[in-house]
Formats: C-alpha cells, structure tokens, sequence
C-alpha cells in the first residue's frame, strides 16, 4: 500500500517544485509587452461616417500597429495585443484603407472562379485616398497620453 502513497507523494513534489517555473515563462511574455490605453474614436470623410474601413496607429515605440475597424457610424476602438485593449501611448503616424467588398473573394467562390472574376482588376486598392494608406504617406499624426482620455477621437479624411 505504501508504494502507491509513494508515488502519487513524488508526483506531488515533482509538481510543485515545477510550478514556479511554468509560472514564471507564462508570465514572461506578458510583462515584456509595452503599456496600452483605451483608444476609441470616430473616421469621417468629408463630414460623413466611413463604415468598414481599417483604421491602423502606427509608433516606433510598439511591437506591432494598433488596429480597429469602422462600423457605420465611422466609430472605431483600438486593439494591439487583444481586443479592444488600445494603443501604445505616444505620437502615431495614422493609416486608414477601405477595401471595396465587391472585389473581395466571396466564402462560397472558388479560387478559380474569384480569379476569372478578378481578371484587370485590383482587389487591395483603397476606396479612400491612397495618401492614408502608408505610415510614409499619412499626414494623420495623433498623440496618444498614457493619462488619457483617448476616447472619442475624431480623424478626418478629405
């Protein structure tokens, strides 16, 4: 009967000698991640709502771009390492694209027939101006504080 006890006792040691470990590289990933902020805002052109555009905030001081997408309202919310969690807090150099729906491959069609489909025509270009597709070319420029509030931002595009 012991030899049971005895075994199940040095899974238990093994176990727990292990967990700080484990907790320790799951962690680790987290900690390294820069601080973001709430950042929610509104995308007009030309005084109307942009619905189903991709707005991107780019800064050198993030891992990776924040990015949210415009509903019909042409209001937005940022997400950089989950959903709805924000941006990076400093100077953003803003991109917004607008793909056209139409020119998008459909769940149903087949690479063929999207193809065919496609034939002298570009599915990536922007409806927007090509201007504020590309970091380089943006003249949106947006200060996030890392005190806030970062919500409610209006970004106009002509």
């Amino acid at each position: 009967m012991k030899l049971p006890a005895m075994k199940n006792s040095r899974l238990f040691v093994l176990f727990v000698s292990c967990c700080p470990f484990v907790l320790a590289a799951c962690g680790q990933g987290i900690s390294d991640q820069p601080r973001v902020v709430r950042v929610s805002g509104v995308l007009t052109q030309k005084g109307n709502p942009v619905e189903g555009a991709t707005v991107g905030f780019n800064t050198p001081g993030a891992p990776r771009a924040a990015t949210g997408k415009t509903d019909a309202d042409g209001k937005f919310q940022l997400s950089t390492f989950g959903d709805n969690d924000g941006a990076v807090p400093g100077e953003h150099v803003v991109t917004v694209i607008k793909l056209n729906p139409e020119l998008q491959q459909k769940p149903e069609e087949s690479a063929d027939d999207y193809t065919t489909r496609m034939l002298g025509k570009n599915p990536s270009k922007s409806l927007l101006p090509q201007q504020y597709a590309s970091p380089q070319s943006s003249p949106l420029k947006v200060t996030i504080s890392a005190d806030g509030p970062n919500e409610n931002l209006e970004l106009k595009i002509e």
